[in-house]
């Protein structure tokens, strides 16, 4: 984590690929989501694409803080933005 103008950042090495481990990466980034917004402030959760990786880690912070599962988040975030899409590898790490 490291901090730019009046920004907080948490960066995280992952490859788009289903062979992809991800969910060792959830605990840090749900508790860092939580905390941004326990604070009052913004979260902007992106990758290259906006499509798969992301998508995947903002999944798993919404199976957190509400009682929906996996593919009810999912549909959730397609509401708010129709073209995400984790790939399958992702998508059986958040099962």
């Amino acid at each position: 984590t490291f901090v730019l103008q009046d920004m907080t950042y948490l960066c995280i090495s992952a490859s788009d690929s289903s062979s992809q481990n991800l969910l060792q990466h959830f605990k840090e980034c749900i508790k860092f989501i939580h905390e941004c917004r326990l604070g009052g402030g913004g979260c902007l959760v992106h990758c290259l694409a906006g499509v798969s990786r992301s998508t995947t880690v903002l999944v798993a912070y919404l199976m957190t803080v509400t009682e929906l599962g996996w593919e009810g988040c999912l549909a959730a975030t397609r509401a708010v933005r129709s073209y995400v899409s984790p790939n399958f590898g992702f998508q059986a790490q958040l099962q």
